[in-house]
């Protein structure tokens, strides 16, 4: 069964990796995919949730190595590759999440970004062997930075 978000985006079975949000028609590179409310989280939330199916969705939030957000929208539904075809962007002071295609991706293409985990935190093999490296973005009125924003694992 196929969940449609708008008609650019589905999100539907992708084997190994659950679920997965594909192209519904194609996009183009630099094109806007997704712009997500994020909700900010703090330590002691983040701790709360350490373990729970929700820290497999968490991404990296601040300025530091800790915080981290829960992020609305399809945003916490890409998933991971090495090779990705999109870019995940804060936008601050707005706490909001982009995510920006950093190639033209097809109609019924899955979109990945690169979750920046270390080798041992990885649980599955995306299948992609290519290296694609990232790009920052930057759009008004916010500031927007390229960052390691990808779901991460509280200590």
């Amino acid at each position: 069964m196929k969940t449609k978000k708008c008609p650019r985006l589905e999100v539907r079975d992708a084997g190994k990796m659950g679920r997965g949000v594909f192209a519904g028609r194609r996009i183009g590179k630099g094109e806007l995919i997704e712009a997500c409310p994020v909700i900010p989280l703090s330590a002691a939330d983040e701790k709360k949730l350490a373990g729970t199916t929700l820290d497999h969705y968490l991404f990296a939030w601040g300025e530091g190595p800790e915080g981290a957000c829960l992020v609305l929208g399809l945003g916490s539904l890409f998933n991971h590759s090495a090779a990705p075809n999109t870019v995940a962007c804060r936008v601050e002071p707005e706490t909001r999440m982009e995510f920006i295609a950093l190639r033209d991706i097809a109609e019924g293409e899955q979109v990945f970004v690169d979750y920046h985990w270390k080798k041992a935190e990885y649980h599955f093999n995306s299948g992609i062997a290519a290296d694609v490296k990232p790009r920052s973005v930057k759009s008004s009125p916010g500031k927007v930075r390229q960052s390691k924003v990808e779901p991460h694992r509280v200590s």
